[in-house]
């Protein structure tokens, strides 16, 4: 049988796409390093070729899944033709779908990157994600401040802040996962009255009228609560 050559590329994205597939499936700790071999059909060697460890998979994953994200949030950025507010609220729109879309996997992560012991790992990809959207997401607010529809004075600064804030949101969906079924209902209270609070305090940071802003549906809240995520006691710690 002829095996097939890759490009480099190409064999990290085949490790990626397997990794990603099995997280979603076992739950991070309960997936190997040989789960992967299997998958891949690769050579130890190979792997560590690209990755030194499970956990800079991990890594990696989270790095691809916010360029996805931003890619599709480009698009937005690029409709000159609405205003800023306008192209602000389909930002997060699309944010929204892409994770609508991608719930299974972004709940996998969520409940690995939240654990204490991946602190480091969760601050890494936080501010590795904020420098990849920030510098977009200030052009669109330096065009609400020369419009005078923003009432700000730095909007680089503005735009790291309003993303550092969106990880507080982040922290409310995590720790409603943790919540068991029977508090559902309490798990979405704790995500809508983090998302509302969010964005009242956007709107102030903007200085926009309240409720100008919604940036993440309920429905959106509601349908991430309920997609399936892995069983992430099996295996605890596993790695080879």
């Amino acid at each position: 049988m002829v095996r097939t050559v890759l490009k480099a590329d190409e064999r990290r994205s085949q490790i990626l796409d397997a990794a990603r597939a099995l997280f979603m499936r076992r739950g991070y700790d309960a997936t190997t390093i040989n789960d992967i071999l299997a998958a891949t059909r690769l050579s130890k060697g190979a792997f560590y070729h690209h990755f030194s460890s499970k956990a800079e998979v991990l890594d990696a994953l989270c790095a691809r899944m916010a360029h996805e994200g931003l890619s599709a949030a480009s698009r937005i950025f690029e409709r000159t033709e609405l205003g800023p507010v306008e192209r602000l609220q389909l930002f997060f729109a699309a944010g929204s779908q892409y994770k609508d879309e991608n719930a299974a996997a972004l709940k996998a992560v969520l409940c690995v990157l939240y654990r204490d012991e991946n602190l480091r790992l969760r601050l890494s990809v936080t501010e590795r994600t904020i420098e990849l959207i920030a510098p977009r997401l200030a052009e669109v607010l330096a065009e609400g401040r020369a419009s005078g529809v923003f009432e700000i004075d730095d909007p680089a600064e503005t735009a790291r802040l309003i993303l550092h804030l969106g990880r507080m949101v982040h922290d409310a969906f995590a720790a409603a996962m943790r919540l068991p079924p029977a508090q559902r209902a309490q798990a979405s209270a704790l995500c809508r009255a983090r998302v509302d609070t969010y964005e009242r305090a956007i709107e102030r940071v903007l200085g926009v009228a309240r409720d100008r802003l919604t940036l993440v549906a309920p429905s959106m809240i509601e349908r991430f609560l309920d997609a399936p995520a892995p069983d992430l006691d099996i295996g605890k710690g596993a790695e080879s």
